[in-house]
């Protein structure tokens, strides 16, 4: 037999679903309360705040691509076959998750402070690939630069296509959405990260 879900836990799962389809604004904490079959005084119980709540959902969602990021990074081989594996792991988790481009796209627009989830867990997932980047550098398998800036180069053309994949579809016809096409449109992202990073020969690959 099934256990029941906790209250907590399905606060947190319609929250998700609300703030992706209707932003912060726009999700009520009445509406919240409603899709997860809990009386009104819940999220004050549970979160106290709607902004605390709000942090707990884009808490969950970016600990667990932090941890799927840094167990690629930590997949063994040279510093250029981790750091595809975190981009692969990267992609692949972002795709999979429809409320992650849903949330980042209304925190762009907002143009406000970047939320302390955030903060606390993107900002090491860009330092640990960095890290990766210059361990290739000092072995001499990675070309030279500031390795933040390349790591934010790196991971920038997978974060424009999960952030922009519907306007890219319904302008240029390339639908992310479809399995096949993203799997081909990841593998392209790869080559182009690779010509950019290796060495090869004393020069660029």
């Amino acid at each position: 037999m099934n256990e029941p879900v906790d209250t907590r836990t399905r606060l947190l799962d319609a929250a998700r679903r609300l703030f992706a389809e209707r932003g912060y604004m726009g999700t009520s904490i009445k509406a919240i309360t409603d899709a997860a079959g809990a009386n009104l005084g819940a999220v004050t119980y549970h979160f106290k705040t709607k902004d605390a709540l709000y942090d707990a959902v884009v808490r969950s969602l970016t600990e667990p691509l932090v941890a799927t990021v840094e167990d690629a990074l930590r997949s063994g081989g040279a510093p250029i076959d981790r750091i595809e594996a975190a981009l692969r792991a990267y992609s692949e988790y972002m795709h999979t998750r429809e409320e992650v481009p849903s949330l980042l796209l209304q925190e762009l627009a907002l143009n406000r402070p970047i939320l302390t989830p955030i903060r606390e867990t993107i900002g090491p997932l860009l330092r640990g690939i960095a890290s990766v980047i210059a361990e290739g550098q000092r072995d001499g398998s990675i070309v030279a630069g500031d390795p933040l800036l390349l790591t934010i180069s790196t991971m920038s053309q997978s974060a424009f296509l999960v952030v922009m994949r519907r306007p890219v579809n319904e302008i240029a016809g390339v639908n992310m959405l479809d399995a096949t096409m993203r799997r081909r449109m990841v593998d392209h992202i790869v080559t182009i990260v690779r010509r950019g990073l290796v060495v090869v020969n004393g020069g660029r690959s």
